[in-house]
């Protein structure tokens, strides 16, 4: 039961279908994985935030949805040394049933037809990292890469509530021996600043560039 105005929603139910494959080739120099799936929701729980004069109000409706993905995944060891990863994810989602969202006490919005939130329909990942020997340990430095589709963020039509397609990147450094690891690193190293979540006129972003080094130890 909604607080605001007393009106009811109705638990969500998921129907997963998910099927998938892994395998080697070349020697175990090239491992390739693939998955397929499928999410039928019978009333989705939607919920959105708002202004109501300068006070907050938090709602959740229901719709169905649906979520069909496809993920394809290589890894490749050329050497014993070097590791490559690249990995594609494409995702097709969309409100079936009616849905009225209200951004503004005054204007209510049917987003039926919609994509869901949070679901950009391609994610694109790369990374590469080599071995060196040093100080009878192993220094290992690693970059990784993403590419993520313009995404909703919220279910409310306001164009703020939508994410542009982005591209970001970390770098890592880490230094293991004898069970003791050094990691040293940069995460979003070009400074992308991505909003993850927009309500009651405000928006909230992901963590900018941040780095750091880390220490730990296993017996």
């Amino acid at each position: 039961m909604n607080n605001f105005d007393a009106t009811p929603f109705a638990p969500e139910r998921l129907k997963s279908y998910e099927a998938g494959m892994k395998s080697r080739w070349l020697n175990r120099k090239l491992q390739l994985n693939a998955s397929i799936y499928y999410y039928d929701y019978d009333d989705f729980q939607a919920s959105n935030l708002y202004l109501v004069g300068s006070r907050p109000v938090i709602t959740y409706s229901n719709a169905d949805a649906r979520n069909f993905g496809q993920e394809v995944e290589a890894v490749i060891l050329p050497t014993g040394r070097d590791r490559l990863r690249l990995s594609v994810l494409h995702m097709q989602t969309k409100i079936l049933s009616d849905l009225i969202i209200n951004p503004t006490p005054v204007r209510a919005v049917n987003i039926r037809g919609d994509d869901m939130t949070h679901s950009p329909h391609w994610t694109i990942k790369g990374g590469y990292s080599h071995d060196f020997d040093l100080f009878d340990g192993r220094l290992s430095p690693q970059v990784d890469i993403r590419y993520v589709s313009s995404q909703k963020v919220t279910p409310n039509p306001d164009p703020v509530s939508r994410q542009g397609a982005y591209a970001t990147g970390d770098l890592l450094l880490g230094w293991v021996r004898d069970g003791y690891t050094v990691t040293a690193y940069v995460k979003n190293v070009n400074d992308r600043s991505v909003v993850r979540f927009y309500a009651a006129n405000q928006l909230y972003v992901a963590a900018p560039r941040t780095y750091g080094v880390t220490f730990g130890a296993s017996f």
